[in-house]
């Protein structure tokens, strides 16, 4: 096998899209590096927890209205700006205090709309996370 040259730098085609903020949301995973990262400026791992789920705990635009698949998600009326790679088609790239995470399960793109199937839907359900 050879050596492969592996690139130090590339740029990532994303494309920016806005996304909000859920009401209330109270379950949220995140890697324990993220839960006990100083980006997120609350002490104490269920209060930054707690600021995980008011800051990426989002949704894109086509789950704030009544589907067939999915009713409207009660949004808290704020937004946070974030993008995706051309790729993605249930995450994005959403920037907090200078980071950028990687969300998961926040929806299709505006432009795709939800499906009844596992990945479809766009959202990542609680069964699939445990």
């Amino acid at each position: 096998m050879r050596n492969q040259r592996v690139p130090t730098s590339f740029t990532l085609q994303t494309v920016p899209e806005k996304f909000y903020h859920l009401q209330g949301a109270q379950t949220v995973w995140a890697s324990p590096k993220i839960a006990i990262s100083s980006r997120f400026r609350t002490s104490g791992r269920g209060n930054r927890m707690r600021e995980i789920a008011r800051y990426l705990a989002v949704l894109s635009k086509p789950y704030l209205r009544d589907t067939e698949v999915c009713k409207a998600a009660p949004t808290s009326g704020t937004t946070a700006s974030g993008s995706r790679p051309q790729y993605y088609k249930r995450a994005a790239l959403i920037e907090h205090n200078d980071t950028i995470f990687e969300v998961k399960g926040c929806g299709v793109p505006a432009n795709i709309k939800p499906r009844d199937t596992p990945y479809g839907i766009g959202l990542y359900h609680i069964h699939n996370a445990v």
